[in-house]
C-alpha cells in the first residue's frame, strides 16, 4: 500500500524545514511520496523545501506542484489529491510535523482493519493552548464500524476524532468515489469537509498513539479569538452552515440539525454585523421549519428571546459547565 503525504506550503519559511524533515525521518519503508503544493507564496519556504529535497537521499520520493497564483489551502489540497498515485492520502500542514513513526503506526492498522476507509492518530499541542485537539498517548486502537455511531461521532468530533482532515490516513478511493474535495474560497474547510465525508463512513480505527504535532502560531486562522473575529471568518461559516442545511438527509436527521445549530447560534448571538445576525437568524428559522413539535418551539425561541440575553444564558452554563468539570461534578 502506497501512502501519498500532501503539504500544502504558503508563507512558512520558519516552519517548513522541520516539516520536511519529519518526513524523511520516517520509519516506514513501504512506498511513500510527498507532494508539496507550492501555493504562490512571497517568503523562501519553497526554497527551503527545494535546498532539503536536493540533499536527501532516501526512500521517500519528493515533488513540488505549483500554484501560478494564491488559491488558498482547500484549492492546495485538492491539487493534491489529484496528483496523489498513493492508495492512503495523509494531509500535513506545513507549519506542523510527525512522529518519526507516524506513517508505520498508521499503515499497521490500515494492514490491521482493511475496511477501515480512515485511520485518526493522536495529536498533541506544540504548546499548553487548543486543549481540544489533544489525544491520549497510549496504544489503544479503537475500530468503528456502526454507521449511525459513526456519523454522529464525525458530525460533532471529539478528542479522539478530530473534525481536522490532517492526522487522518484516508483512502484515495473513499475521497474520489465520494467527491470529498474541500470546498475553496473559505475558512474552516476541516468542519465542512468533515460533514460532508461522515455522509459515507463505514468503518474508522482509531490510534491513541500521538503522531502529530499541532504547531500554534500567532497569526493562524486556529489562533484568531472566536467565530466573528472577522467578516471572512463569518462569511466562511454561513457559507457552511448553508450547506449543511442544503444537505440535511435523514440518517442522524436531528444529529445534522443540531451541529447546523451549533455554528449558527454562535455567530447570531455574539455578532455585531448587521447583515450576518440576519443571514444566521435565517438559517436558525430554516432549520425550525424542517422540526415539529417541541424541537421546532425550541429552535425558534432561539431568535425570539433578547440577544443579549441568549449571550448571558449561554456564558452562564459555559461556566457552570467548566466548575462542574474543575470540581469533578461532569
Amino acid at each position: 500500500m502506497k501512502v501519498t503525504i500532501i503539504i500544502p506550503v504558503y508563507n512558512v519559511e520558519r516552519y517548513i524545514g522541520k516539516c520536511i524533515a519529519s518526513v524523511m525521518q520516517q520509519t516506514f519503508m513501504g512506498g511513500v511520496e510527498c507532494l508539496l503544493i507550492d501555493d504562490y507564496g512571497t517568503d523562501r519556504s519553497i526554497e527551503i523545501a527545494e535546498k532539503l529535497i536536493n540533499a536527501y537521499s532516501g526512500n521517500i520520493t519528493f515533488r513540488i506542484i505549483r500554484h501560478t497564483a494564491n488559491r488558498g489551502l482547500s484549492s492546495a489540497r485538492n491539487t493534491g489529491i489529484k496528483a496523489a498515485q498513493g492508495d492512503y492520502i495523509y494531509f500535513l500542514d506545513s507549519d506542523d510535523y510527525i512522529t518519526d513513526d507516524c506513517i508505520a503506526t498508521l499503515h499497521q492498522v490500515a494492514a490491521v482493519y482493511p475496511g477501515a476507509q480512515i485511520i485518526q492518530g493522536g495529536a498533541v499541542t506544540s504548546t499548553g493552548h487548543l486543549a481540544h485537539i489533544d489525544m491520549n498517548n497510549g496504544s489503544t486502537v479503537d475500530y468503528i464500524d456502526d454507521a449511525a455511531a459513526l456519523k454522529k461521532l464525525a458530525i460533532f468530533s471529539d478528542k479522539c476524532y478530530t473534525c481536522s482532515a490532517w492526522n487522518k490516513l484516508i483512502r484515495k478511493s473513499f475521497i474520489l468515489e465520494n467527491d470529498l474535495f474541500f470546498k475553496e474560497g473559505i475558512y474552516y474547510e476541516d468542519a465542512h469537509w468533515q460533514f460532508f465525508a461522515a455522509k459515507h463512513l463505514k468503518a474508522v480505527a482509531i490510534v491513541q498513539k500521538t503522531t502529530y504535532v499541532y504547531v500554534v502560531r500567532e497569526g493562524s486562522i486556529m489562533s484568531q479569538n472566536g467565530m466573528t473575529g472577522s467578516k471572512k471568518s463569518m462569511e466562511s461559516w454561513y457559507q457552511i452552515a448553508l450547506d449543511f442545511l442544503n444537505n440535511i438527509d435523514d440518517f442522524c436527521y436531528m444529529d445534522q440539525i443540531r451541529r447546523t445549530l451549533h455554528i449558527s447560534i454562535p455567530v447570531y448571538r455574539d455578532s455585531y454585523d448587521k447583515e450576518y445576525v440576519e443571514k444566521f437568524k435565517g438559517i436558525i428559522i430554516a432549520l425550525a421549519d424542517k422540526c415539529t413539535g417541541e424541537d421546532k418551539q425550541n429552535i425558534l425561541r432561539v431568535v425570539q428571546m433578547p440577544r443579549w440575553w441568549l449571550r448571558f444564558r449561554d456564558r452562564f452554563r459555559d461556566r457552570l459547565r467548566n466548575w462542574k468539570k474543575r470540581h469533578g461534578y461532569a
